[in-house]
């Protein structure tokens, strides 16, 4: 039983280690796309019977060109960190299992 338990902390450990790889690499990936940003404000004054409105809008746009493929690189090497994390956790899952049937 105690032997169980710590193949099933290990399945948790895994998953924990598998979530974060995959948080990772969704990071890496959005630095890829383009960013955009936007900003409004409005604002209303009334002196002396006459009365302004002012509207502001801001728009804002930047994307990092990765001219020597470092951005994508990052990713990739995230992308199979991800999948040998992914890797691990079937390993904990199956020799959790091969524990249990014995």
């Amino acid at each position: 039983i105690v032997e169980q338990a710590g193949q099933a902390s290990d399945v948790r450990l895994a998953e924990a280690r598998l979530f974060e790889a995959r948080a990772r690499l969704g990071s890496a990936r959005a630095a890829l796309r383009p960013e955009i940003g936007g900003q409004a404000t409005a604002e209303r004054e009334s002196a002396d019977d006459l009365d302004q409105e002012t509207f502001q809008a801001l728009v804002a746009f930047s994307l990092d060109p990765d001219l020597n493929g470092a951005i994508r690189t990052r990713a990739e090497a995230e992308r199979l960190r991800a999948e040998a994390e992914a890797a691990r956790v079937e390993a904990a899952r199956l020799t959790a299992r091969s524990t249990a049937v014995q």
